[in-house]
């Protein structure tokens, strides 16, 4: 807040306190809003400073920054959820965060006797049910599911091998499977289950682009996978730079798609600027390519409906002109 010169010609109302507003100078005649009302500089025991009327102070109106009437609001928003229910938990107490004074937290009472606390918007959005229990209680019941003969993706599971403790005492089972292509592994039964792990390692693609590539089959679109162009390198390695699906239209000309995946946008702990030169660099070097020759580019997000961007974009390139004919073209 501004700072203002001590009005000289009064003094009877500095070091007088008015509930949490302690009054610390007078606002001079010349700058206040209204020259006939007397004003003051107050500071308030959580630190902030507030400019208010001799009038407010005097009646009681003012006893605070603004602040003790936001904690009784918050107070009373506290006290509507004493005793409700929110998953296994049910809200019996409450105290004040000690991270965020502003904020409080609930104390709950989990059905398995355990007490557990938890912020309000965990509770009212769902993130937080229980005390932990349940979720040890799913991975129980998980590891027990028997998914013998089961298939995920690419991948059939034979049976269970050995189970994994975590540090933090969660048991997980690894499975024997086997791949599309013949090769066995053993990988954990929940990253199979998820997606996470859909092959051997064979197919070579992340989530994202497995899915994409499996609509392009489903549809019979003409495509190839991973193709790149001669003059188009890596200015380092030497490496073709490669496109993640080369689509053909009906009369033989094709256009790319390009996924972009977390790893363009977020940071690698080992290399914390690989994100950005993807963006910065890898990535605009194939823009400037493609603008350069005048072949048609399309990106897909990580974070958005990839597949629904995918059949905007065959219904614009393909549909719209009829089913295209499978060719054979090589990759350049």
């Amino acid at each position: 807040m501004a700072n203002h010169k001590p009005c000289k010609y009064r003094t009877e109302m500095l070091g007088k306190k008015f509930g949490r507003l302690l009054v610390v100078s007078e606002i001079p005649k010349e700058d206040r809003k209204r020259p006939g009302e007397r004003e003051f500089i107050c500071k308030c025991d959580c630190g902030n400073e507030r400019r208010v009327k001799i009038s407010n102070l005097k009646s009681g109106n003012s006893k605070s920054c603004g602040c003790l009437e936001k904690e009784l609001i918050a107070k009373r928003n506290v006290e509507k959820l004493l005793g409700k229910r929110f998953g296994r938990l049910v809200v019996i107490d409450y105290e004040r965060d000690y991270l965020r004074p502003d904020r409080y937290r609930y104390i709950c009472r989990c059905d398995c006797g355990n007490i557990h606390t938890s912020i309000a918007s965990d509770l009212i959005r769902g993130m937080t049910r229980s005390c932990g229990c349940y979720r040890k209680e799913f991975h129980s019941k998980r590891m027990t599911d028997d998914i013998t003969g089961k298939t995920f993706n690419e991948l059939t599971a034979i049976k269970q091998v050995d189970t994994y403790i975590s540090k933090s005492n969660y048991r997980f089972a690894r499975w024997l499977f086997r791949c599309s292509c013949g090769k066995e592994i053993i990988a954990f039964a929940g990253n199979v289950r998820n997606g996470k792990t859909m092959s051997c390692g064979h197919l070579g693609d992340s989530a994202a682009e497995y899915y994409i590539r499996k609509w392009l089959i489903e549809h019979n679109i003409p495509f190839e996978k991973e193709c790149g162009f001669d003059d188009l390198r890596n200015i380092k390695t030497g490496r073709k730079l490669l496109f993640d699906f080369k689509v053909y239209r009906k009369d033989g000309t094709f256009f790319l798609i390009e996924h972009q995946g977390a790893q363009h946008f977020v940071e690698r702990p080992d290399n914390v600027n690989f994100g950005k030169q993807q963006r910065e660099q890898t990535d605009q070097i194939k823009k400037d390519y493609c603008e350069e020759k005048g072949i048609t580019l399309y990106e897909t997000l990580y974070n958005k409906d990839y597949i629904a961007k995918i059949q905007e974009i065959i219904s614009k390139e393909l549909w719209q002109e009829g089913e295209t004919d499978e060719k054979e073209v090589k990759c350049g």
